[in-house]
């Protein structure tokens, strides 16, 4: 099967960036991007979550908007899972907060698509 993402709207690049960089780990990543993601890259690839919300079940689904949203623990949650890689849309809430946090750092950004790695992986 052969299917055509966009990639204004898709993070096709950088999904070649996590590949071509040989990123293995867990990566949090917008609900809406994991599906896509595993599609390109499963099984070296692993999301955090895609859009699949009965699969996960109603406390992860929290967990995930938890950070999403910002909400009290987000960083707590990333912590527990051992995420040492963010994907998200850059100008998204989570994008602004990890753009000033030290323990984060911007590893790839096309303009779709904005990478965080931490600095010291969990």
């Amino acid at each position: 099967m052969s299917a055509h993402f966009d990639p204004r709207k898709f993070p096709v690049k950088a999904a070649n960036f996590l590949g071509t960089n040989g990123v293995r780990q867990q990566v949090f990543t917008p609900d809406s991007w994991g599906g896509y993601l595993i599609y390109q890259m499963y099984p070296q690839y692993l999301v955090f979550m895609d859009d699949r919300h009965d699969f996960y079940g109603e406390p992860f689904v929290k967990a995930y908007i938890r950070v999403k949203d910002l909400q009290p623990g987000w960083d707590a949650v990333l912590n527990q899972w051992k995420i040492n890689w963010v994907l998200i849309p850059p100008g998204s809430a989570l994008s602004n907060m990890l753009k000033e946090l030290p323990e984060w750092r911007v590893a790839y950004d096309d303009g779709v698509t904005i990478i965080f790695q931490r600095v010291r992986p969990l």
